[in-house]
């Protein structure tokens, strides 16, 4: 019954639809998926791309395990008369990775837009539209697996319903981990090495199936140790100007790209060493790229002003206090009088601060709380080491999220400072009331 269905949608083929449908395949295909994660880790959300990433490789290897045990042959294999139209393509039928992909992929995709939605009112409306083209891709994806005569219906209808219900109890899991995924993740890569053990049968095998499973189960290890790298030792924002997201994108898939490459010409296909190849490659993605981005941010955010007053130099300080946010640390580096003080200033005026704000010099700390954002002001010119620190409470303060930090003299100080800090370099001039100041980490 199943292969006539195959025969009949097959009947209507010509070149035209052979292409079509090789285009529309791919949008279930792994790599399409990777590729849409890795622009929104780079460029937008790290949390959301990690979890992204970690439901539907999961999800994936999860899959590959299924075809490896139903082991069910491809259409093209029982038929004469069934073309293979993706010759390349060989492994099992059971359920259809491409059906499974594109079905989470969409389901994961629905759910953030709706969870946007309840606090972005514009965004509901659009809710029916993209639920609509959803289904319409999925519905097209898993057609175009039956036209190349790579699947039964029934693969096609195994791997939709499967990849939804992953999808719905993987988010769910989800819940429980909290803001501690990173280390759940951890968890997940002793997890996969016993799991290509388990599926480790000879060493030369170099099947389709066995190779997607090696070849998932090494991204999926690189991304829960990439993340965990990023989240507390690398720790880059995203977020930038259109110019240099662009920068990022190009640079971050060339890099890849061409340490696939370099790669694929190194090691044989060998199962264990398919592992090790996208085990590494995907370390650079979620965690060499990202740092290459740190080190081009600090770079192509530094900007140089000059002021010819205290005022100007406050002001200054204003425009660089409306662009701070809770957490943040600002190093202010210059000789005395070169008008931290005045930068203070102008940032609590930013921050709406009512109170009078002066040098903490003998008191080595000011807090100013009734702002919109509490502002903790330091002056560590009387710190000669680090052992002083401690009585002061500034690890704490570094370590929270409640204020902005701003501090003077950091220089005497610097083995703790965070590295992802703004620093305001401040130079006098032979105009005494000129001053030349640069600002590294922030673009204002």
């Amino acid at each position: 019954m199943e292969i006539n269905i195959v025969k009949f949608i097959q009947s209507f083929g010509n070149e035209f639809l052979n292409n079509f449908f090789s285009i529309i395949s791919e949008l279930g295909n792994k790599y399409f998926f990777i590729i849409i994660t890795l622009v929104v880790y780079w460029c937008y959300n790290k949390k959301f791309a990690f979890k992204f990433m970690f439901i539907y490789l999961s999800g994936v290897v999860f899959n590959s395990c299924l075809k490896i045990v139903i082991n069910r042959p491809r259409p093209y294999t029982s038929s004469n008369e069934i073309i293979n139209l993706e010759p390349e393509n060989t492994g099992t039928s059971m359920p259809s990775s491409h059906a499974f992909g594109i079905s989470l992929i969409g389901s994961q995709i629905y759910k953030q837009y709706y969870l946007e939605a309840q606090s972005h009112t514009k965004l509901k409306k659009f809710k029916g539209l993209l639920l609509t083209t959803i289904t319409i891709l999925i519905t097209l994806v898993c057609f175009s697996r039956i036209y190349l005569g790579q699947h039964y219906l029934s693969d096609v209808l195994v791997g939709t319903f499967s990849g939804v219900l992953f999808s719905v109890f993987a988010s769910k899991l989800y819940k429980v981990v909290g803001d501690k995924e990173e280390f759940y993740g951890l968890i997940v890569i002793p997890l996969t090495i016993i799991a290509c053990g388990v599926a480790y049968k000879q060493l030369f095998i170099y099947s389709q199936t066995y190779t997607l499973f090696y070849t998932i189960a090494g991204t999926l290890s690189a991304t829960m140790l990439g993340y965990y790298l990023e989240k507390h030792f690398i720790k880059y924002e995203p977020k930038t100007t259109f110019v240099f997201t662009l920068l990022k994108i190009i640079f971050g898939f060339i890099s890849t790209i061409v340490l696939l490459l370099i790669l694929e010409m190194l090691l044989p296909p060998i199962l264990i060493l398919v592992y090790i190849k996208y085990f590494i490659v995907g370390l650079w993605a979620f965690a060499g790229v990202m740092k290459m981005f740190k080190l081009f941010s600090l770079h192509f955010n530094k900007t140089s002003y000059k002021t010819f007053s205290a005022h100007g130099t406050e002001k200054l300080g204003t425009r660089l206090g409306k662009k701070l946010k809770a957490g943040d640390v600002v190093l202010l580096i210059g000789e005395l009088g070169a008008g931290k003080t005045a930068i203070t200033k102008g940032i609590a005026k930013a921050l709406k601060v009512t109170e009078n704000v002066v040098s903490p010099t003998f008191t080595i700390m000011n807090e100013y709380a009734d702002g919109a954002i509490p502002l903790y002001h330091f002056d560590m010119y009387r710190i000669s080491n680090v052992d002083e620190i401690q009585e002061t409470g500034l690890i704490e303060y570094l370590n929270s999220d409640r204020g902005i930090c701003v501090i003077e003299w950091p220089q005497n100080i610097s083995p703790i400072l965070p590295k992802k800090s703004i620093i305001v370099k401040l130079d006098k001039t032979k105009n005494p009331n000129e001053r030349i100041i640069k600002i590294e980490g922030l673009k204002i």
